[in-house]
């Protein structure tokens, strides 16, 4: 009988681990692959198509780069959308910003942000991050190999159209925040970096979202997010926006909900601690904004939102605002 009832909780137990483990290959999986942003689902969801249905003029770009996680391997070929400033018919545009948008979303959804940069006169180009909208590439890694994407991008933007990219901008939103700054620190050209929503550490938002949307979390996650590691060869600790504020060589501004939840809130002070051990070195600026959530601020008040990159952008190298 004892016999019996060991050899019953073996199997129970052995099965229970073939269901973790297979649960959590299953998770590392869906990580690493998100379900692509589509026409069908940019036109229900967004109810836009591209920046002409903002009101925008724009041309579709395609740009080959290596493929660092498989360099003997084809090119990723990279979509984009270059959109000129308002004053570029004249050819006296000299500023440029690149948008990297947040994970499991592309370029259509970050054209959310043009009207904004659009008035402030700048150049744009929106991208499609590997393994993103119409890129090429398989595995969203949080910008581990994606900064080698968007350094040779930059370089190849910055030969393509020199006279248009003098002032280089990054500007990511969530996952494309940490992305933006993973690039921003490989180079000493971008002049500034603009991160909305970033989240401090891919794994923590990673369980938050599995939390939301009632997947397993705990161990599962746990050695799902060791399985996304192991099969994109990425490493996420690399490219930790907590630790990469140290790193980015430039003025950085942060712009984050009070009430984001992508983060813990141990994690929130660890952010405003990052930024304010950069001493204020640049004209940086850390704007929390009351009552909003993750990527909210845009929404909440167009013209502050505006109001306030632009007093970032005008700032003084070193020079940070009273009310910043």
């Amino acid at each position: 009988m004892i016999q019996s009832i060991a050899l019953l909780l073996a199997v129970l137990l052995v099965v229970g681990l073939i269901v973790v483990l297979t649960t959590a290959h299953l998770l590392a999986e869906a990580i690493l692959r998100p379900p692509r942003m589509t026409d069908g689902k940019a036109v229900y969801v967004l109810k836009r198509l591209s920046p002409g249905d903002l009101g925008l003029p724009f041309v579709d770009e395609r740009i080959q780069v290596r493929d660092s996680a498989h360099p003997n391997g084809p090119n990723i070929e990279l979509a984009a959308w270059w959109i000129p400033a308002p004053s570029a018919s004249t050819g006296k545009c000299e500023k440029c910003v690149v948008f990297l948008h947040g994970y499991a979303d592309a370029k259509v959804g970050s054209i959310a942000w043009a009207p904004t940069w659009h008035s402030l006169g700048y150049n744009i180009l929106a991208l499609d991050l590997r393994a993103h909208g119409e890129s090429g590439g398989r595995d969203v890694t949080a910008g581990f190999f994606e900064r080698h994407d968007v350094n040779e991008l930059l370089d190849r933007l910055r030969s393509i159209r020199p006279d248009q990219t003098r002032q280089l901008v990054l500007f990511g939103v969530s996952m494309g925040a940490a992305v933006a700054l993973a690039s921003a620190a490989l180079r000493g050209d971008p002049s500034a970096v603009v991160i909305d929503s970033p989240f401090a550490d891919y794994r923590t938002a990673v369980r938050k979202h599995l939390n939301r949307s009632g997947m397993p979390t705990g161990v599962t996650a746990t050695l799902a997010i060791w399985f996304a590691q192991l099969g994109s060869g990425a490493k996420f600790a690399a490219v930790r926006p907590l630790d990469l504020l140290a790193d980015t060589p430039c003025p950085i501004m942060m712009i984050r909900g009070a009430e984001e939840d992508f983060i813990t809130a141990e994690e929130s002070r660890a952010l405003d601690a990052a930024m304010l051990h950069r001493g204020y070195r640049f004209a940086d600026v850390n704007w929390i904004v009351p009552g909003v959530g993750h990527l909210g601020a845009l929404q909440a008040d167009p013209h502050l939102y505006a109001s306030k990159i632009e007093d970032f952008l005008k700032a003084e190298r070193g020079e940070m605002k009273k009310d910043a």
